[in-house]
């Protein structure tokens, strides 16, 4: 999965985003990128969400330290102090836990992790330094895109009794942090956008948490919308095109790549993969032995899960130059018989293929990829939601390129909306709202009760058993 999900506890969450950045409170903002390429470390953080209003921040400033700590730490405004809502983990009455307790557990943000896929990662890596910072810029668009759809979509927060009624939000107030490698000294373009977990509620404007199980449940469907997102504007911007190509060990799905970048190549540059397959082989085999049977899908997730855990090795403590990053990377790819620049001229300026605009979709077409999406999603599960018919619509859709964010959010729209109407509902909203209410809860084109994901479907062969 190309985007995954934690949480970030009050206690630790800070000493990791800022432990590796080259800046910190008392450095000069770089007037260029140019910094990043000669000085060690990663970034400074950069403030993303249309939630930054909130607290006197505009998208693109930098996050310093003090600012972070004042949002994910304290949940005070960085220049009043000011309390967002309830103090992280406040006791409430008859609450017996301590409050010192209390906050050591508080959930300060989601970190939301966005890794290219990794024949991006490789072409990203042995390109010269300008086509290096293209398409850094192309994997922030995209970022930036995928965070206003979640906005849209994905991001409310609960009110009434036991959390009844999903509400719509301001916008969410996110960190977003680059980095270069991984664990192993892979080249791993990826981003840490970092969620605080306070937003405002739209009716009111009150500081509130984000609902956390609604961004757990659409967190599958939101990775394979940045995947989509992300070769659209890479073909927009370079020319690429995109091949799908057989699941690596131990995955569900086919993985979508660029082509011209050899899976030879992918490979030299997936050694932490390797040893998480590795230890996931070991796992199932374990579970085999015990159980008399294999796995299921879910539970295969979760032991790759724990080998992700088991084989992490401590990051590095200081990162070096990108620039020097960089000249490992073409020796390695040299000493594997792939020349940097052969690579970089067989994957960009190659395709022919049209971008298209939502428009030139027929409705006939759209239900027919609905029932596709459909289909698909019954063969793995006997029940679904919504995110998962999203999740599938992308799958579905891979190599189609869409002409802008827009375009695709109203194809996938339109694809999962088709394959809602060809399933049968096995349950009803929890809470309803009249038509004209409705229009009266509505606010910047965010509707206050959100029920993505909350009605479950089947199919009639299902319900024939």
């Amino acid at each position: 999965m190309t985007m995954s999900i934690a949480r970030l506890s009050v206690r630790s969450g800070l000493k990791y985003l800022f432990k590796s950045t080259m800046l910190d409170d008392f450095s000069p903002t770089p007037q260029d990128t140019i910094s990043y390429y000669v000085a060690a470390g990663t970034p400074q953080g950069r403030w993303m969400g249309s939630g930054l209003s909130g607290v006197a921040r505009t998208s693109g400033d930098k996050v310093t330290e003090s600012d972070a700590r004042a949002i994910f730490q304290d949940a005070a405004h960085p220049d009043s102090n000011e309390q967002l809502g309830r103090p992280h983990e406040q006791p409430q009455i008859n609450q017996e836990a301590s409050n010192k307790e209390a906050t050591k557990h508080a959930v300060a943000g989601f970190d939301l992790t966005f890794s290219v896929p990794k024949s991006v990662s490789t072409l990203w890596a042995l390109s010269p330094r300008l086509l290096q910072e293209q398409i850094l810029q192309t994997h922030h668009d995209a970022v930036e895109a995928t965070l206003a759809w979640m906005e849209e979509h994905v991001i409310t927060t609960r009110s009434g009794r036991n959390g009844v009624a999903h509400v719509g939000t301001l916008g969410v107030i996110a960190a977003a942090f680059d980095h270069w490698e991984s664990r192993a000294g892979d080249p791993q373009l990826h981003t840490h956008l970092v969620i605080a977990n306070r937003v405002q509620r739209v009716t009111d404007g009150a500081w509130v948490t984000v609902d956390s199980r609604s961004l757990y449940k659409a967190v599958v469907a939101a990775s394979e919308h940045y995947n989509g997102l992300l070769f659209d504007a890479l073909h927009t911007s370079l020319g690429t095109d995109t091949d799908i190509r057989a699941p690596a060990q131990n995955t569900h799905n086919p993985s979508q790549q660029l082509t011209g970048v050899a899976e030879a190549l992918i490979r030299e540059f997936s050694n932490r993969s390797r040893l998480i397959d590795i230890e996931t082989d070991r796992l199932v085999k374990q579970w085999t032995a015990g159980h008399g049977t294999r796995p299921t899908a879910t539970t295969t997730v979760r032991l790759r899960q724990q080998a992700t855990l088991s084989t992490r090795t401590p990051k590095n403590a200081s990162s070096l130059p990108l620039r020097l990053l960089s000249a490992q990377w073409r020796d390695r790819a040299k000493a594997q018989a792939f020349d940097p620049e052969s690579v970089v001229a067989s994957t960009i300026r190659r395709s022919r293929s049209h971008s298209f605009h939502v428009g030139d979709f027929a409705p006939d077409w759209i239900d027919a990829v609905g029932l596709v999406t459909r289909q698909r999603v019954a063969a793995k599960r006997s029940t679904w939601n919504r995110w998962n018919l999203i999740a599938e619509g992308e799958r579905v859709c891979a190599e189609i390129r869409c002409a802008s964010p827009a375009d695709r959010n109203a194809l996938i729209d339109a694809v999962a909306t088709a394959a809602e109407r060809q399933s049968v509902p096995l349950n009803q909203y929890r809470y309803t709202v009249p038509a004209d209410a409705a229009d009266d809860l509505r606010f910047a084109g965010r509707s206050v009760f959100d029920f993505h994901g909350s009605r479950l479907y089947t199919d009639e062969s299902t319900l024939a058993f």
